[in-house]
């Protein structure tokens, strides 16, 4: 089942969103994002969770001579609160 694999149903949703990053966190995580966003690497997209600060969903497609070609991973990073 999804509970069984699945980062995010093995967390609490509500304890992630109580948590209280700090301002040095959100700072450089907005421009880490920020950087990533404008200037991306081949095959990945990432992008910030729309309730959790500290939550990225990093999407990557796998590079073609691969056996990974055209395959879709999806990581959530969590990032610690004093990041």
């Amino acid at each position: 089942s999804r509970e069984d694999w699945d980062p995010l149903t093995a967390c609490s949703a509500r304890a992630l969103r109580q948590r209280r990053p700090s301002s040095v966190c959100l700072r450089r995580l907005r421009g880490e994002l920020s950087a990533l966003h404008l200037d991306p690497p081949p095959g990945m997209l990432a992008r910030s969770d729309d309730e959790v600060a500290t939550l990225v969903h990093v999407l990557l497609v796998g590079p073609a001579g691969t056996p990974y070609a055209d395959g879709l991973f999806h990581f959530a990073i969590d990032v610690p609160d004093d990041y």
